[in-house]
């Protein structure tokens, strides 16, 4: 399966690397503004997380999200998820939102499965047309990256590793290198 990008915001790995060493060349913002304003606006509903709570439009556009789409029947989900919820640990306290979106509607099978592989990271049961607005394409996982202002910046269909997650991070968070670092060496 191999990435390609499209207007939805789907873009390869090799995309990714190449914004963030745009980045490093020319400045954090100027890839970064220039995608936050050509980029399709997410339509948030009010999403309905696991634990009981919500999350409203206005509170989903307060900080950036990166959202992850999977579900309890895929390998390359569970794999990913091990990696997201390590993105979501060395994040918390800081200015972006980590959530996983699934259309499973069987709240028993998810809470165990989240149970059993010990995932703690926030997720939202979502319906098929709220995920169509990231992208056509069916791959799972796929993990998005929205910032503040609603704009989707990138949309990367497929399993991801930590370090391909933490580059993808790094595009809306300045002081995330340390803190991640730290956690990266912890784990090893």
């Amino acid at each position: 399966m191999s990435p390609e990008s499209s207007p939805q915001g789907t873009v390869s790995r090799r995309h990714v690397l190449a914004g963030t060493a745009a980045a490093l060349v020319w400045g954090p913002g100027v890839s970064r503004a220039i995608a936050e304003t050509s980029a399709p606006s997410i339509h948030w509903p009010v999403l309905r997380l696991l634990d009981g709570t919500s999350l409203t439009p206005l509170e989903l556009n307060t900080m950036p999200i990166m959202l992850v789409f999977w579900e309890t029947w895929c390998p390359y989900c569970k794999r990913h998820n091990v990696h997201i919820e390590r993105l979501y640990q060395a994040t918390r306290g800081m200015p972006i939102r980590v959530l996983g979106a699934t259309t499973e509607t069987n709240a028993d099978k998810l809470t165990s499965y989240l149970r059993t592989n010990q995932l703690h990271f926030p997720v939202a049961h979502i319906e098929r047309r709220f995920r169509d607005q990231f992208s056509q394409r069916r791959i799972i996982p796929l993990t998005c990256l929205v910032a503040a202002n609603g704009r989707l910046l990138q949309a990367i269909p497929g399993e991801m590793g930590y370090a391909d997650l933490y580059s993808l991070a790094g595009q809306v968070l300045q002081d995330i290198s340390p803190k991640i670092s730290d956690t990266t060496r912890m784990a090893s």
